[in-house]
């Protein structure tokens, strides 16, 4: 099978409204001249530099403010999605006008959120079992050593400050 060309969404949506107004208004020439008469190769010069004027310059706009605020902010999405998926926690700022893509980074910055709280909580919830025997070995073998003891005590309240600021 083939593949096609991959194209930009401003640059096929661009393509697509120049070629329907170029079309509408080639219709519209066409109607013109049959209804007011005149002759065809006049009327065929006079409305094709009007189509071609136009349609380049709503192609060339058209093109220049869909990638601005579609296009771009939609590749700048898809960076900060590969690099959550590679683990980085922040995030770049992604500003735009266009409330559809506002909602899609807030779900990002919200999955970002959930992931970070979602891996410190599970963290937190397998080695509090861990540091909760520790902190019983140390109550045991205080009678005997109390130097051992205060060891244990203080590694284990590390390894609590250190889960306390994951979280």
């Amino acid at each position: 099978m083939k593949r096609s060309r991959d194209w930009s969404l401003a640059t096929v949506v661009s393509f697509h409204c120049t070629w329907i107004v170029a079309l509408f208004m080639g219709a519209y020439g066409t109607m013109e001249t049959w209804v007011f008469g005149g002759g065809w190769t006049e009327a065929l010069f006079r409305h094709a530099f009007h189509v071609a004027l136009i349609s380049f310059g709503l192609l060339v706009i058209l093109h220049i403010v869909l990638h601005r605020t579609v296009a771009r902010p939609i590749a700048r999405i898809s960076a900060q999605l590969y690099r959550l998926g590679a683990g980085a926690d922040e995030m770049d700022p992604i500003e735009t006008s266009i409330r559809e893509i506002r909602q899609i980074v807030r779900g990002i910055e919200l999955m970002r959120e959930r992931r970070r709280g979602g891996a410190a909580g599970s963290l937190r919830h397998s080695a509090e079992p861990a540091l909760e025997e520790l902190r019983e070995q140390a109550k045991r073998i205080h009678s005997r050593d109390p130097e051992a003891s205060r060891a244990i005590l203080e590694a284990t309240a590390r390894l609590q400050g250190i889960l306390d600021a994951a979280s």
